[in-house]
């Protein structure tokens, strides 16, 4: 026997029907109808208020970029970041043009100094996300292990490159160095 329960979908925000599961009982079913309703006019599902990915994307989105008091507003809105109006004003034209998230994805701007906007968003993995961060450092490896070669510290690099020092160790550490007592670097 199945022990999935069945499971119903309902509600439309801004035109666009969402999924909102639930289990159903039997003394559910005269509710349906307002439950649905209510999903409508909350934009949330009646029973387990929780907004779908899309949705809840978008919302957090326009909260960075629009709401001064958001926690992550100086992070977006605060740098000038922001959302095209086609999406502000519309979820089904975000929906439209982004497409339903697939598992395990959330929303990227490609461009990390960009805005919201159709040309900049994809749906992307938090590994990937990870690689496209504004406190991330493109190091030139080849320049870097030269200047360590060179006599030059870690701790001198690390402020030439605008990392930690121990960025700068781990990197000599991968290809094959270590640094001794005496701060000199030797091949291992």
């Amino acid at each position: 026997m199945n022990d999935q329960q069945p499971t119903v979908t309902y509600g439309t925000i801004d035109g666009v029907n969402e999924r909102y599961q639930r289990p159903l009982t039997p003394n559910h079913f005269p509710e349906i109808g307002g439950l649905a309703a209510m999903a409508k006019r909350n934009h949330t599902s009646a029973v387990r208020r929780k907004p779908a990915r899309e949705l809840s994307s978008w919302q957090h989105a326009k909260r960075r970029c629009f709401e001064t008091q958001s926690p992550k507003y100086r992070y977006y809105g605060g740098r000038g970041i922001t959302m095209c109006e086609r999406w502000r004003n519309s979820y089904a034209a975000f929906l439209a043009d982004m497409g339903r998230c697939p598992a395990g994805s959330t929303l990227e701007r490609r461009d990390n100094d960009g805005n919201y906007e159709p040309g900049n968003c994809v749906w992307a993995t938090r590994k990937e996300q990870s690689l496209n961060r504004s406190s991330n450092v493109n190091l030139d490896v080849p320049r870097v292990l030269d200047l360590l070669k060179a006599g030059m510290g870690p701790a001198a690099l690390g402020r030439m490159f605008q990392c930690s020092h121990r960025t700068i160790q781990r990197l000599a550490h991968k290809h094959g160095f270590r640094f001794t007592s005496g701060r000199k670097l030797v091949q291992r």
